[in-house]
């Protein structure tokens, strides 16, 4: 136990999230999860090395790919420095996030307990876990497990109907992947044309956030309760829309040095003009109070209020 509260420390401090086949069992329960099922953990960049260290401090060993240096902090270096320093909305090239879906790089540790092999997979966004996990090969793994929260985008469709519209990506990987869940027993559909009404109205037009009235949010904490929009994942959002051809999804990534934690947003112009306005507030809060006794965390708080109210 006290490593599990380590680890959630961890998570408050570094954004780091579980999402992968872990978060799908944690919120399906139906599903059985073995202890040799991987660990997959998505972090910024700048937050890398520090969850990296942790992971050797626990007692596994870091397995460098044939790409990659011998040691774990030669292999973070190699990454380069991550950008925060732009204060405006960073577009994302389409074509880009479709091949690499916002990877910056994967880091293998491996430990073995009670004669059993555990496999943790590092997962470093270029900018935001949340940019990787929008671009999964479908919507039944989009699932996380953050530090206050842990949230499914798709409970209905994932949970009930056990079907996923697939998130067309090209290479033997994602197919691969995609099969692992058709034997689990979901349905994977290329379009929402595939789906009889009941089913399609899992799958909503419009602008999504974690934690919006069609996610399914778990409170994990006390706070979390009594709080709910502090949780700073909760700012985390995109425009999608669904038709005949399949999924469109857009959004950019906000970052600016004011922010300890890049997340997505959805490319509705009022939207911009939030937390274009947002960051103004921003800088005056921390010229005045700094990040003392929790300011700056209810003005994110309310930023997410503000996002989650503006129309449709």
């Amino acid at each position: 136990m006290a490593e599990c509260q380590a680890f959630r420390e961890l998570q408050q401090r570094t954004g780091v999230l579980i999402s992968g086949s872990t978060a799908l069992a944690f919120v399906d329960r139906a599903l059985p999860y073995t202890a040799s099922s991987d660990l997959d953990l998505y972090v910024e960049q700048r937050y890398a090395h520090t969850v990296g260290m942790w992971l050797l401090s626990q007692g596994y060993t870091f397995f460098r790919s044939n790409t990659q240096p011998r040691g774990f902090e030669e292999a973070i270096e190699s990454l380069g420095t991550q950008d925060t320093t732009k204060t405006e909305l960073m577009e994302v090239d389409h074509l880009e996030m479709y091949r690499m879906r916002g990877v910056s790089g994967v880091f293998d540790f491996k430990n073995t307990y009670a004669g059993e092999e555990r496999k943790v997979q590092l997962i470093v966004s270029k900018r935001c876990p949340m940019e990787i996990i929008l671009n999964f090969h479908s919507t039944v793994v989009m699932n996380v497990i953050g530090f206050d929260f842990a949230y499914c985008l798709f409970p209905k469709a994932t949970l009930e109907h056990r079907i996923a519209i697939v998130h067309s990506t090209s290479g033997p990987h994602q197919r691969d992947a995609r099969a692992k869940y058709v034997e689990r027993g979901w349905r994977m559909v290329l379009s929402t044309k595939e789906l009889i009404p009941v089913e399609k109205s899992c799958f909503v037009n419009g602008r999504r956030f974690l934690g919006d009235a069609q996610c399914w949010s778990i409170p994990l904490t006390e706070a979390a309760r009594l709080r709910p929009n502090f949780d700073r994942l909760r700012l985390n959002g995109a425009l999608i829309a669904y038709n005949r051809l399949g999924r469109w999804m857009a959004f950019e990534v906000a970052t600016s040095p004011v922010l300890n934690h890049n997340f997505t947003i959805d490319i509705a112009p009022r939207s911009w003009s939030t937390l274009e306005q947002w960051f103004k507030q921003a800088a005056e809060i921390l010229d005045n109070d700094g990040r003392r006794a929790g300011v700056f965390d209810a003005a994110l708080g309310r930023l997410a209020e503000s996002l989650h109210k503006l129309p449709a």
